[in-house]
């Protein structure tokens, strides 16, 4: 089995994201989706027992419902 380091994950999935929103066009809301997952899952990298508002309060510095409303106000 393979080990990788902290850093070596956190390239491959920043540079995943990055491909997959080339590569599809994606838009703002797309994007931003996609930034979300790759905050969430570095951070239970770190602490696998990390919540949705403990991902959003640390990566984002804002409460959960204003990060929920980035796609409720999506028409």
């Amino acid at each position: 089995m393979s080990t990788y380091t902290r850093n070596a994950v956190s390239k491959a999935i920043l540079d995943a994201a990055d491909l997959v929103i080339e590569e599809l066009n994606g838009g703002e809301r797309d994007t931003d989706l996609l930034s979300v997952v790759v905050n969430a899952a570095l951070t239970i990298l770190d602490d696998p027992d990390a919540s949705f508002r403990q991902i959003v309060e640390e990566c984002y510095s804002i409460e959960e419902a204003e990060l929920r409303s980035w796609w409720t106000n999506w028409a």
